[in-house]
């Protein structure tokens, strides 16, 4: 009897605990963050360059949903995603990791990402969020693997339809599902091309135009100009930048409509927001080229972010570090609490966005596993060690020259159009040797070396030692 007692009073003991810890556990056992987001919404607009947003500093009003979300938010200034394509890119910002680590590397069938690369939808479902996703783009698609973990998908070409759904599906999911978390996301597809001047947006960018391109421009005209080395008068190019921020000013609409709904619905302040691009897009900058798919300058690799987290992200506040697009992911997991399994190759912005020091001071993009970029605060160093010209595997044929070495100072050329290499030989040779220890420290040294001969530590002479030192790279 009296060990009977001893029984039932530890089962009473374990019952209270239990009891206790029930607010910090779910039926799967997974640890509850507290301060967790109940919702998280994820913007994303292809082909969106950082410089034509009015947050970003444009002149033209392209974007006052958006700048009001910035105005609410933290802006990150300097932004490098890790490929100037749609797959790739979207891949490393779900999984946070470089494109030579994930295996997707272009736009094309067959190009999937692999089932063992863990994304961002597939912590969070795993963690109590309902997942949903609503797309424009046709390669934002299950047959690709980008939508790994999501629950639910909606694909909608027209993206006021697809606003129009979203907005539906957000309004019967706080009814229906008060209690219950969301992450949804949703990514718009222009203003990728075709650059189409639809009204009214259009006019407020450009009346009376009588040039030689219509109302629309597209793959096939791009890539005309582009292969012909066509120089445009202009009218023709102050037009194709009319109808480029026109698709802006109409998907800045769409979110704008989307914004007001979570006002609406009372969740505006419980969402943690981020607003992304996938990558920029090159207009005529570089060797008459119009398009993305071969560039490797900043109008396509610098992309604007804003995160908006009322009471946990200040306002109004600019970040000027170099960051990552892969440094989205850890940053929102570290947001929920959630630790991840796999290692990722981002960052958490957190402790930037509570004011605090992160010792990152550098991006890298890549191109096909071929060429490297990397972005310092107010430099661009591109190291291409085969001499590889990019090309579009939708096109045959263009020419698309990049140097073996490039190096620019963004701040004084931002169109990047003086090539320093020669003149600052020493300084291009402390960034190259970065981009090498980059690639032996964050890939494979058997994949790298035999390759591209990238020596595990490579040699510095004592000034390359003391400029990288100056620059935070070693210590």
């Amino acid at each position: 009897m009296k060990y009977f007692c001893k029984y039932k009073t530890f089962l009473l003991q374990v019952f209270i605990l239990s009891f206790l810890l029930l607010p910090f556990y779910r039926c799967d056992f997974l640890p509850i963050f507290p301060d967790a987001p109940k919702y998280i919404l994820f913007i994303s607009v292809d082909t969106l360059r950082a410089d034509h947003l009015g947050c970003y500093g444009y002149s033209r009003e392209t974007s006052p949903a958006i700048d009001k979300i910035a105005k609410e938010g933290t802006l990150f200034e300097n932004v490098a995603c890790q490929r100037g394509i749609t797959l790739p890119s979207l891949a490393s910002i779900m999984t946070s990791k470089y494109t030579s680590q994930h295996k997707l590397t272009e736009n094309v069938r067959n190009n999937i990402l692999p089932d063992d690369k863990i994304t961002l939808a597939e912590y969070l479902i795993k963690n109590g969020y309902f997942t949903r996703a609503f797309s424009a783009s046709g390669l934002v698609r299950p047959e690709f693997g980008i939508l790994q973990g999501f629950k639910e998908a909606t694909f909608e070409l027209d993206e006021r339809k697809l606003t129009d759904r979203a907005v539906s599906w957000l309004n019967n999911f706080i009814m229906k599902k008060p209690k219950e978390k969301f992450f949804m996301w949703i990514h718009y597809l222009d203003p990728h091309e075709p650059y189409t001047g639809k009204k009214p947006y259009i006019d407020r960018f450009e009346l009376n135009y009588k040039g030689n391109y219509g109302n629309e421009i597209d793959s096939n005209a791009a890539e005309k100009i582009f292969l012909e080395k066509k120089t445009l008068s202009k009218e023709d190019y102050d037009h194709l930048i009319a109808l480029y921020d026109s698709q802006i000013s109409r998907i800045d609409e769409f979110i704008g409509k989307l914004i007001e709904e979570l006002k609406r619905l009372g969740i505006y302040n419980k969402t943690l927001l981020v607003f992304f691009a996938d990558h920029g897009e090159e207009l005529y900058e570089h060797n008459f080229y119009i398009q993305h798919q071969r560039s490797v300058y900043e109008s396509v690799l610098r992309i604007p972010v804003i995160i908006r987290y009322p009471e946990k992200i200040p306002e109004n506040r600019r970040i000027k570090n170099v960051v990552e697009s892969i440094d989205i992911m850890p940053t929102v997991l570290e947001f929920c609490g959630i630790k991840p399994t796999d290692k990722t190759s981002g960052t958490s912005l957190k402790p930037l966005l509570e004011g605090k020091e992160l010792k990152k001071d550098f991006g890298v993009s890549e191109w096909n596993n071929s060429i490297f970029i990397l972005k310092t605060s107010g430099w661009a160093y591109i190291y291409n060690p085969k001499g590889i010209w990019p090309t579009d595997p939708r096109f045959e044929v263009g020419e698309y020259p990049v140097a073996k070495e490039e190096l620019y100072n963004i701040k004084l050329d931002p169109k990047q159009k003086n090539n320093l290499v020669s003149k600052n030989r020493e300084f291009a040779d402390t960034l190259r040797a970065k981009v090498m220890t980059w690639m032996t420290s964050t890939l494979s040294k058997e994949e790298w070396s035999k390759e591209f001969k990238v020596e595990e530590k490579p040699k510095l002479t004592k000034k390359m030692e003391e400029a990288l030192k100056s620059l935070g790279y070693i210590k």
